[in-house]
């Protein structure tokens, strides 16, 4: 059976129908590197008689979308078996993000949700530190592999104490899963008395987002916006609220996520510090496990020992060490 059964050809390239020859020919090359040997993120994903399959795959797409002829029958194909309703699609999996067209979510109250881009770009898209990003993808494998066996979807992200890069790590965690792994992800700002999300998104302020949803003030779809061109999906806070235990503390919060849930593959909760709040607490409980971010050389053992014993036997499934000099390279993880 196919590995990646389901997708047509511009599926498993990432690119879209209209997509030139140059841009095939780059989504192929992304394509082998992405599946190939020397790919430290998929070596816990697939097995080598697995990645073959995909790579087989890969190069049969690519043999048809680059030869004008081919790709022209393979398209008359298509637009066949979608007029038939045969069951065949031009985009499976959550739907992809086109040019001037927003996403219209899979739920019973169908709506425009907007796209927006990101001020800079993640650094997981640095080509000049490639490592970078391969480690992000490196935790998304271990990620994966525990909803896997555990049914696993809700992830926070927290620190012990403030400014360990909590935020940084939930943006580019996402934005792998998004981007590289084709998943739809939401990430919730729950860091409700400092939010900083906004700070990274050329968004206007004045909608509504997470703390408004919890006050009962809006409806989630409402409050959700779309980083253009990936399935990445963030509802921030929008604005701070001192109060933010009775929010996180409340029967709507844990509604949220269950019905979340079922609108997107991962939720991570971009979540506030474990000292000295009492809100990590309670987003303990309504998620699926922890992860802790420490930073290299800044927080002392005791204090993250300290942190995790507060939260008595909450599930941390793992930690991310932030701004490790790594031996080989001068990268941060």
């Amino acid at each position: 059976m196919p590995i990646m059964n389901g997708k047509n050809f511009y599926d498993l390239l990432d690119v879209m129908p209209d997509a030139t020859a140059e841009e095939i020919d780059a989504a192929y090359k992304r394509a082998k590197a992405t599946y190939g040997e020397s790919s430290v993120a998929l070596y816990s994903l697939y097995s080598d008689d697995e990645k073959d399959v995909i790579l087989e795959e890969i190069n049969d797409a690519y043999a048809t979308l680059s030869q004008e002829a081919k790709r022209d029958a393979y398209d008359a194909a298509l637009s066949v078996a979608s007029s038939e309703g045969s069951g065949s699609s031009a985009h499976s999996g959550p739907e992809r993000a086109v040019p001037g067209k927003a996403y219209v979510p899979e739920t019973e109250v169908r709506q425009l949700i907007p796209q927006v881009s990101l001020k800079n770009p993640p650094v997981v898209t640095d080509t000049q530190n490639p490592l970078i990003g391969e480690q992000y993808r490196v935790l998304y494998t271990k990620l994966e592999h525990l909803s896997l066996k555990n049914s696993y979807k809700c992830f926070a992200i927290t620190s012990s104490v403030k400014g360990e890069g909590k935020t940084i790590t939930s943006l580019n965690l996402g934005y792998v899963m998004a981007n590289d792994f084709k998943k739809k992800v939401l990430i919730i700002e729950c860091d409700l008395r400092r939010p900083t999300l906004m700070t990274y998104i050329n968004v206007q302020s004045n909608s509504t987002g997470t703390v408004d949803v919890l006050s009962g003030n809006a409806e989630p779809m409402n409050s959700i916006i779309q980083i253009e061109e990936t399935g990445l999906y963030i509802m921030p806070a929008r604005r701070h609220q001192e109060n933010s235990t009775k929010l996180l503390g409340s029967q709507r919060f844990s509604n949220l996520i269950k019905t979340l849930k079922y609108e997107f593959d991962y939720i991570l909760l971009d979540s506030p510090p474990i000292l000295p709040l009492a809100d990590m607490g309670i987003i303990s409980r309504v998620v699926d496990g922890l992860i802790l971010v420490v930073r290299a050389g800044k927080t002392p053992k005791d204090i993250v020992t300290k942190a995790t014993a507060s939260l008595n036997n909450s599930n941390i499934i793992g930690t991310v060490l932030n701004g490790a000099d790594m031996p080989m390279k001068n990268y941060y993880y």
